[in-house]
């Protein structure tokens, strides 16, 4: 059982992100956050997702839904489970602690974002990049319904906590090409990991922009506040003092997408069954909403229209008597089976006025790829398990750089002859208990073309 919900935020991000997907598995409380900047239900990331699942052989017995949101309410959305043979749950109005596997993760994202951009200085519109790490945060944590964390309830693994860091600490980032005489380094903000775990995303703070490095180094004890250039709460923490906030964050989660212009109801009058309805409804792929390019004057939908704007203005159709659409051949279908034969009708319609992004859906794309690492293959008990050999096999610190021996035998007069001398017979124990020394072979046993070292 999938928990699905989808929230839209009052702060548009740097990426032009303004909502939330987020999707938990019912049984082993595994959490999916998608950042995306649609302003209505968006269908590919759920089917991409779904795919995804069903490439590991992994099934959806069903999905759970607020009622009072905007899944629930949306045609196409039940229509896409539907066709999947899904079958759709939705608690009762104004009943959301049912579906609380996903409402409380998703109150809780909420509240770690803010805090990330608190304890940061950095602007809100990062909260994007903040909800990506929140989320791995969530999976790194202990559950108290499954006694484990989420992440090995769903791989079976314990996972690898050593590249958690603290969302917005310093990172010091290695610059390429630099010249003799430039900086080699540069400072910025770390922004989270990319799904590699190898290269971080860090906010430059001269260009104001996000930026991919692989060669950086965390300072979390002296991060300054973004903003006012003083010590961030958390560096005050771990230096064992007491923070004062002195400022605060806006960034929360809304009950309506974030529009550019308000929206307003009409009440939109139908013409008879086989007359159209005077106008061209198009799709918006990048906000997934149906909307109204162009309109001929003189209809009563242009006379409405006009009260609210121009004729080289577009409007968003938001709903349709109650029902929520997200692509224009829905919604042309939809008019066309309420017009009646011989008279004309009316529905109440909620309209906006539309303004174009000039952005593409690569940033989207990105942060759905970024999420899916779902790689759960069935454990096969009649196959022996993989044998895993560590590289490394003792570590040492020193606070010094040693000498460089410059012959073999040096190497018994160093500070660290006998640590050499235990890792040579460690490795000489590991290879013996997992078998991987070499058997010896005849002579006349080695392939044509084949030589002996």
């Amino acid at each position: 059982m999938l928990h699905i919900d989808f929230s839209f935020w009052n702060e548009t991000s740097i990426r032009g992100f303004s909502s939330l997907l987020s999707i938990i598995d019912g049984k082993t409380r595994m959490l999916w956050n998608f950042p995306t900047a649609s302003k209505w239900v968006p269908l590919e990331i759920i089917e991409f997702f779904f795919g995804a699942l069903s490439k590991e052989n992994i099934p959806v017995l069903g999905v759970r839904v607020d009622k009072d949101g905007a899944l629930a309410n949306n045609t196409e959305f039940s229509d896409f489970l539907l066709a999947r043979s899904i079958p759709l749950e939705s608690t009762g109005g104004y009943a959301s602690f049912l579906n609380g596997k996903i409402e409380r993760p998703h109150r809780m994202i909420a509240n770690m974002v803010r805090a990330m951009l608190l304890n940061s200085g950095l602007p809100n519109n990062l909260w994007c990049y903040a909800s990506e790490t929140a989320a791995d945060i969530y999976r790194y944590t202990h559950h108290y319904t499954i006694d484990m964390i989420p992440y090995e309830s769903w791989y079976g693994t314990k996972p690898h906590i050593n590249n958690l860091q603290v969302w917005g600490c310093y990172v010091y980032v290695q610059v390429p090409d630099a010249k003799k005489l430039d900086h080699h380094v540069t400072r910025g903000y770390f922004l989270g990991f990319t799904k590699s775990r190898l290269i971080v995303r860090w906010f430059d703070p001269a260009t104001k922009t996000v930026k991919h490095a692989s060669a950086v180094c965390f300072d979390e004890l002296n991060t300054k506040l973004y903003s006012t250039d003083t010590l961030s709460p958390g560096a005050l923490i771990l230096l064992g003092m007491t923070p004062t906030l002195t400022s605060d964050t806006c960034v929360d989660i809304i009950n309506h997408p974030h529009l550019e212009n308000a929206p307003f109801t009409i009440s939109l009058q139908l013409p008879c069954q086989g007359v159209g309805l005077g106008c061209f409804i198009c799709n918006d792929t990048y906000y997934n909403l149906p909307y109204i390019s162009s309109f001929t004057s003189g209809t009563s939908l242009a006379t409405q229209l006009l009260q609210h704007g121009q004729y080289n203005y577009s409007f968003w159709i938001l709903s349709i008597n109650s029902r929520e659409f997200i692509t224009a051949a829905k919604v042309i279908k939809y008019l066309r089976s309420i017009q009646v034969h011989d008279t004309m009708t009316y529905v109440s319609a909620i309209f906006a006025h539309r303004v174009a992004s000039t952005q593409t859906s690569l940033s989207s794309n990105c942060a759905v790829f970024n999420q899916i690492r779902l790689s759960r293959s069935p454990v096969d008990d009649s196959i022996s398990p993989l044998v895993v050999v560590p590289v490394g096999m003792k570590i040492v610190s020193s606070p010094v750089h040693p000498d460089t021996p410059s012959h073999f035998g040096a190497t018994y007069q160093s500070p660290f002859a006998s640590d050499w001398h235990d890792a040579l017979f460690q490795n000489y124990d590991k290879m013996l208990s997992t078998g991987t020394f070499s058997a010896p072979i005849l002579r006349t046993s080695v392939p044509p073309r084949k030589s002996i070292l």
